[in-house]
C-alpha cells in the first residue's frame, strides 16, 4: 500500500536536523534513511526482530488494541499512515491551515492503565515551536515515540477513530519497532455518548450506543464503566446512566467497554456545567412579569401556546419564589418560561387557572436579567368612557361591541372595565362566539366583587391575525340601572399585544335604551402609574410616560443597577392627567439603569436597557 511506503519512510526517517524530537515545519520528519527502511522489513520477518509491519482494516465504530512487549533495547516507536478519503475542495490558497482531514484516526499507547502516550503534533499558529504530544487532528500519520521502557514490559497500542467513518472503513499502515506485538484483539468502544442534564435538579442522564463487531466480541464483553472526571462512579450493563451532580460545576463524563482481555478506549468525554446562577425566580400567575398578576398575564399565553420544554420544572401555583431553569437559550426564554405558570413544561389552558389563583397578587419586580417583559406586552393607559343616560331607559341588556380598526396583526386584547353602580350589575358575558380571532381563544374574566371592576382578556393561541375592520367580541351587560341613573363605563388599562396598535380598538354601542358617548382623550387617570420606557432597549434616547390621579409634586430619577444617582429629570409640581418626558443618555456607557418615580402615596421604580 502507499500508506506502508509513507509509514515506514516517516518511521525510519534521521530526526536529528534540528535538535529537538518529532516533526518541525522546516524539516518534516527529517533525512530519509533507506537502509534502516530495509532493516525493519527484514526484521518483520525474522523471530523476535522486535519490528513490524502490518496493514490493516479498521471498521466504524472498532477499536483495535494490540498488546506490545518491549525489547528494552531500543526505544518503542509506533506509526500509522492511511489513505485519506477524498475532501472539499479547497477554494483557498495552498498554504491554508484549514483542517481538511475527513477520517481521523487515533493511536495511544497504555502502560499498566498508569500513563498513555500520545502522537506528536504541531501547532501552525507558534511554527518555530518544538513538537509536543497529544490529539493529532490535522494529519493523516501519527507517530508515539517512547524513549525508554524496561524489558518484556507489557503495553497496550490503542488504535480508533473520532466520529463517522466516510464509507464505514478505513485501511490504514502500522509499523511497530522497539516492542514485538504478542496478541492481536478488536474492542469495540460505545458510540453516540450523549449528556442531559436538569438545571434545576443537577440530575445528569447518560445514553450511548454500542455496536459489537462479531457474536464473538459480544462474548468476551463484561460490561460497561461510567467515569465522572476520572473517577469511576458505577459498572453496569445497560447502556444508560442517571446521578445526582453532588455540586455545581464542570463535570466530563467517559464511558469504556470492559472484556475478558481489556477495555476498550473509552467514549466521550461529553461535558455538563451545572450553573444554577441562570435559574429564573417566577411568581406563580405573573406570565409577563411586571410585578402584578391582572388580566394582562393572558396574553404571554397566548403568545407562546402549545410551546413545552417535555419536563417539569419546579411545578407549583403555590404564591411564592419558584426557582425554574430556562428552558432553552434563545432569547425567547425568559417569557416563555414565565408564561408556563404552573412550571409543567407546557403552555396551555391550565397556566391560566393559575392567574385565577393569584390574581391581584404583586411582588417585588426582579432586577435581574431575565426580567421577562415583553415589549409588545407592556402596559398602555387608555381610557374610553361610556355614558348612557335617558328619561325612561329600559333594564335588562346593554351590548358594547369591541371592534378592530386596522389591518394590523393582533393577538389579543385585556381591559379592566370600571362601573358605577356596578352593585346593579347582574352577570356578564364577553361573547367571542363570532370574532374574527377564530374558534381558537383563551377568554378569561375576574369580578372584583368588593370593588367596582371587571378584568377581561381574551388570546388567540395561534399566530397573530391580519384582518382590518372587523368584530372583537361584544361585552353583554346584565343590568338592573333604573330610568332616573346615569351609568358610566370606563374602559381602563386596555392593553393589547402591541401597544402601537392601541388607537385601533373601537367600543359601539350595539343594543339597549339611551345615549352612549365614547371618549379616548381628555380623561384624568383613574389611578398613579409609571409606565414601561419606549423604546427599551435603547439608544440614544427613549420615552418614559407616567399617569397622576391628582395634582402633587413629582420627582422622576435615573440610578445605576447599584443605586447611584445619575441624573434628575423631574422635580418639580405636576397636574394631574398624563405626562411623557425623553431621557438623553449620550454621556452615558452601555447598560442597564433604574428609573424611580415618586409623588404623594406612590412609589415605583423600572428598569431601563442602553446598548450602544
Amino acid at each position: 500500500w502507499s500508506s506502508t511506503m509513507k509509514a515506514l519512510v516517516i518511521h525510519a526517517a534521521d530526526d536529528t536536523i534540528n535538535g529537538a524530537p518529532g516533526p518541525d515545519y522546516r524539516y518534516g520528519w527529517g533525512l530519509m534513511n533507506t537502509k534502516k527502511s530495509a532493516e525493519i522489513i527484514s526484521r518483520d520477518t525474522a523471530q523476535n526482530g522486535f519490528a513490524s509491519v502490518n496493514e490493516l482494516i479498521l471498521n466504524e465504530g472498532q477499536e483495535l488494541a494490540y498488546q506490545v512487549k518491549a525489547s528494552g533495547e531500543e526505544p518503542l516507536k509506533a506509526t500509522i499512515a492511511w489513505t485519506d478519503v477524498p475532501g472539499p475542495y479547497n477554494y483557498d490558497n495552498p498554504d491554508t491551515t484549514k483542517m481538511v482531514l475527513v477520517n481521523d484516526l487515533d493511536m495511544r499507547i497504555s502502560y499498566k492503565k498508569e500513563q498513555e502516550f500520545a502522537p506528536y503534533i504541531l501547532d501552525p499558529s507558534t511554527p518555530s515551536a518544538n513538537a509536543g504530544t497529544g490529539d493529532n487532528y490535522r494529519d493523516n500519520v501519527e507517530v508515539i515515540y517512547i524513549n525508554e521502557t524496561d524489558k518484556d514490559s507489557l503495553y497496550t497500542l490503542h488504535i480508533s477513530h473520532k466520529g463517522m467513518l466516510e464509507n464505514d472503513i478505513q485501511a490504514f499502515s502500522l509499523i511497530v519497532t522497539g516492542g514485538s506485538i504478542e496478541q492481536q484483539e478488536a474492542r469495540s468502544k460505545p458510540s453516540n455518548l450523549t449528556a442531559q442534564l436538569n438545571q434545576y435538579s443537577g440530575q445528569v442522564e447518560l445514553n450511548w450506543d454500542h455496536t459489537f463487531l462479531d457474536a464473538a466480541e459480544e462474548q468476551r464483553f463484561n460490561h460497561y464503566q461510567v467515569f465522572r472526571s476520572d473517577e469511576l462512579l458505577e459498572t453496569t450493563t445497560k447502556k444508560y446512566f442517571t446521578e445526582a451532580l453532588p455540586d455545581t460545576g464542570v463535570y466530563n463524563y467517559t464511558v469504556v467497554a470492559s472484556y475478558n482481555d481489556g477495555e476498550s478506549h473509552p467514549a466521550g468525554p461529553v461535558q455538563v456545567y451545572w450553573d444554577d446562577s441562570i435559574l429564573v425566580d417566577v411568581w406563580p400567575g405573573d406570565a409577563n412579569n411586571d410585578a402584578y398578576v391582572d388580566a394582562s398575564d393572558v396574553l404571554p399565553i397566548g403568545l407562546y401556546y402549545g410551546q413545552e420544554n417535555g419536563e417539569n420544572n419546579n411545578p407549583g401555583s403555590a404564591w411564592e419564589i419558584h426557582q425554574r431553569v430556562p428552558w432553552d437559550l434563545d432569547g425567547e426564554t425568559p417569557k416563555r418560561i414565565f408564561a408556563d405558570t404552573n412550571g409543567d413544561g407546557k403552555i396551555n389552558a391550565a397556566d391560566v387557572l393559575v392567574i385565577g389563583l393569584n390574581y391581584s397578587q404583586t411582588h417585588q419586580q426582579n432586577n435581574e436579567q431575565f426580567t421577562g417583559n415583553d415589549p409588545t406586552l407592556n402596559e398602555v393607559l387608555k381610557y374610553f368612557k361610556v355614558e348612557i343616560s335617558d328619561d325612561q331607559p329600559k333594564e335588562g341588556e346593554l351590548q358594547l361591541d369591541l371592534q378592530w380598526n386596522s389591518d394590523e396583526p393582533l393577538q389579543g386584547l385585556a381591559f379592566d372595565v370600571i362601573i358605577e353602580n356596578k352593585e346593579k350589575l347582574q352577570s356578564y358575558e364577553l361573547d367571542v362566539s363570532n370574532s374574527f380571532l377564530g374558534d381558537d381563544l383563551i377568554v378569561f374574566d375576574y369580578d372584583h366583587e368588593d370593588e367596582s371592576m371587571l378584568d377581561i382578556a381574551f388570546t388567540n393561541k395561534k399566530q397573530p391575525v391580519h384582518v382590518e375592520n372587523t368584530r372583537l367580541g361584544t361585552l353583554i351587560l346584565n343590568h338592573t340601572w333604573k330610568h332616573d341613573e346615569t351609568v358610566n363605563l370606563t374602559f381602563d388599562q386596555i392593553i393589547t399585544s402591541d401597544d402601537r396598535l392601541m388607537e385601533s380598538v373601537e367600543i359601539n354601542y350595539v343594543v339597549g335604551s339611551g345615549s352612549i358617548t365614547t371618549s379616548a382623550e381628555n380623561e384624568l387617570p383613574l389611578k398613579n402609574h409609571l409606565a414601561d420606557n419606549y423604546p427599551n432597549p435603547f439608544n440614544p434616547s427613549t420615552t418614559i410616560e407616567y399617569s397622576l390621579e391628582k395634582p402633587g409634586h413629582v420627582s422622576l430619577t435615573i440610578y445605576t443597577i447599584a443605586g447611584q444617582k445619575v441624573k434628575t429629570l423631574v422635580n418639580e409640581q405636576k397636574s394631574a392627567g398624563v405626562h411623557s418626558i425623553r431621557f438623553d443618555a449620550n454621556s452615558l456607557s452601555s447598560g442597564v439603569y433604574l428609573y424611580k418615580i415618586e409623588t404623594t402615596n406612590f412609589s415605583k421604580v423600572k428598569k431601563l436597557t442602553l446598548i450602544k
